[in-house]
């Protein structure tokens, strides 16, 4: 049997993608109804907010974006990050790129065991938004430096392309 209309295929499993009846026709599962919530699944692009810091990970609380097909997605336990999946380069520690509090972008890498996630790959994965590890108060980016307005501040992350500073 095969994956087929209203159905996906995760770690061989057919599971249904959306609400409705379930139907067979011989030679592949299909679903048949409206379009409706699906899991998230490796490849799927999110948004996170990041819950904690460790030295080795961060646990981040994901929102999946939206796709051109119309699906919502089914809602999403906290997701990991690990630190040999923030960046290309060597990074040693998780708190030098992603703090709590920060908004990241990512890529969904694996589901297998809980939700994987990745910021490398890709100039638009990485923090879009930073808080101040001291202040709590929103960083702005200026000349690639990240500064507290309130506390005068300076702190590095992983930055994406998509950077958001006050008011955009």
């Amino acid at each position: 049997m095969t994956s087929g209309p209203g159905t996906v295929n995760i770690n061989d499993e057919i599971r249904s993608a959306l609400f409705g009846a379930e139907a067979n026709n011989g030679h592949e599962a299909i679903v048949v109804g409206q379009k409706g919530v699906r899991p998230i699944v490796p490849g799927d692009k999110v948004y996170g907010l990041i819950t904690d810091v460790m030295d080795s990970k961060a646990l981040v609380s994901v929102v999946p974006i939206s796709n051109d097909k119309g699906h919502r997605f089914a809602p999403a336990d906290t997701a990991v990050l690990r630190v040999q999946d923030i960046a290309e380069r060597y990074v040693k520690f998780v708190k030098d790129e992603v703090r709590i509090g920060d908004i990241i972008k990512a890529r969904v890498i694996a589901t297998m065991n809980g939700i994987d996630l990745t910021t490398k790959g890709s100039q638009e994965y990485g923090v879009i938004k930073a808080f101040c590890s001291k202040c709590r108060v929103h960083m702005t980016l200026n000349n690639n430096k990240l500064t507290c307005n309130k506390c005068g501040r300076s702190e590095t992350r992983k930055l994406s392309t998509y950077y958001l500073n006050d008011g955009e």
